[in-house]
Formats: structure tokens, sequence, C-alpha cells
């Protein structure tokens, strides 16, 4: 079915997000469910066995020949396809589903991730000559220290963000990021290195800029990190609405 083998790219207890496919007749303004659960084992390259999700302490059990479009969190980066719910079965204490794959298996590229309106603060600095240098070489931003500029990140994926600040950037700067996502009760500070793209002006609010950059260099947990944060911040206003 792909040319890209899961068995090669992808291996247990690896995270799966699930967001259900409706089914013939039904309309694309009904709310999708989506599922969060692991792989739990591969037994060739047409099918992947995933657990049954959980929501806080209730099992939840996908219906056979439910389809999917399913995404897996793999070592190699983040793999997207159509499956189908073809058998379920207990083991041991595992409840666990089977996926056929119907469609190709892809790795998501960049231009493919999906872009999240939101509103959190940042702190920004511009690096260096040197620090850029040191950057590109080791692509490691421990040494970089605190950013201090005051910015407002207005859309972030797994590729980038679009930020609005006072601050004066050039194309092709490099960019020291540091800000905050929270997820229910959880919190995480990010701290990425992002190279401008382009800018332009905020409306009649001439002291500020919009910037549109790319991380650079990003290491895939945290990417993958941010990903599943705009995942479920997606959920949660679906939810509300």
């Amino acid at each position: 079915m792909s040319e890209i083998r899961a068995s090669e790219v992808l291996r247990p207890g690896e995270r799966v997000d699930l967001e259900m496919i409706p089914a013939f007749g039904e309309t694309e303004e009904e709310e999708k469910k989506y599922y969060i659960t692991k792989i739990y084992e591969i037994p060739d390259d047409d099918h992947i066995d995933v657990l049954m999700p959980m929501e806080k302490t209730k099992l939840l059990l996908l219906e056979k020949d439910t389809e999917f479009q399913a995404f897996f969190y793999g070592r190699k980066g983040i793999y997207t396809c159509e499956a189908r719910v073809a058998e379920r079965y207990r083991e041991e204490q595992f409840v666990a589903a089977s996926l056929e794959i119907t469609s190709e298996l892809k790795k998501q590229q960049r231009r493919e991730y999906y872009r999240y309106s939101c509103v959190i603060g940042m702190n920004t600095r511009q690096l260096t000559e040197e620090e850029a240098v040191q950057y590109e070489t080791t692509r490691n931003s421990d040494f970089l220290g605190q950013p201090e500029h005051k910015s407002v990140i207005v859309d972030i994926s797994g590729g980038g963000i679009r930020f609005v600040t006072p601050m004066v950037y050039e194309k092709g700067n490099l960019i020291y990021c540091r800000f905050l996502l929270s997820t229910g009760e959880q919190q995480k500070t990010y701290s990425c290195v992002v190279k401008i793209l382009n800018s332009q002006p905020v409306g009649n609010h001439t002291k500020n800029v919009e910037y549109r950059g790319e991380f650079r260099y990003l290491d895939d947990r945290k990417r993958e990190a941010i990903i599943h944060y705009i995942f479920e911040e997606e959920r949660r206003m679906r939810r509300r609405s």
C-alpha cells in the first residue's frame, strides 16, 4: 500500500492521534471525534495495532470498520495515512484495535503543518553574528541565555510562528525565542531559534511589526509537543463551541 514501510519508521509505544473520517452520508459540519493512543505492535507493513484509547479511567472502544486519519509520532518524524479498524482483540490486560492502512503512509511535510491562531506572550532576542555561527555549528541553544524583548505570537505551527513586536529584525536574522504553552494544568517553557522569513507593518500600529519565522533546527520532541499542543487546543475549542 505504501512506499514508506511502517515497520521501518514506527515502533511500539509511540503516540498515535486518530481523527474520525465522516461516514458516507454524514456532513463535514458534524463534530469530528478525536482519539489519542499508542502503538501496541506492528504485525506487518499494512497493519498497525494500537491500544484502545482512554478518557480518564474510561476505555473507549473503537468500532470495527470505522475510518480515521491517523497521525503517528515516530522517532524519524510525523507520519500520516488513512486507516480502518479491521479487528478488535484482547491480549493479557490490553484491549487493542488492528488498523489497516488504506492510503499511502506519508511523512508530514513542513508546508502541511496546520497554523493555529493564538495570543501567546513571548520573549525574543536577535543572535549576534558570533552566536549565529555557533548555533549553526552546534544546533544547541543552551548557551544563549534569557531573551528579554517582549513579543506576542499570533499563530503557531510545527514549522514556525508568526509574531508581533516593536523590535526591528531583518529577513534572515536568527532570533532566540522563549514562550510558555499551557494545556489543561500542564505548562511547559520552550526555547528555540527562529529564522525571519518576512515582515509587514501591523495596521495603524506603526510601532509594531508582524514577522513570520521558521523554527531553525527544532528538536523533533519539541516539534511533536507543539503539534500536540495545537491538536489539544483545537479539541478544546471544538468542545466549547
